[in-house]
């Protein structure tokens, strides 16, 4: 079976709460960046997190 590409960027849809989605897109004004963009920058340092704790 062959490997994924790590650096190869997919889409991934996903269903939150509205209130979660208000707060994510009032940070992503914040700092300047898409909601996509934070919500994939989030998504990465919380995986990286338990990976750690491992």
């Amino acid at each position: 079976m062959p490997r994924a590409n790590p650096q190869k960027n997919v889409r991934a849809c996903i269903s939150i709460r509205s209130d979660i989605h208000e707060r994510l897109s009032t940070l992503a004004e914040q700092e300047g960046r898409s909601f996509s963009n934070l919500c994939a920058y989030l998504l990465e340092q919380a995986i990286a997190s338990l990976k750690q704790d491992d």
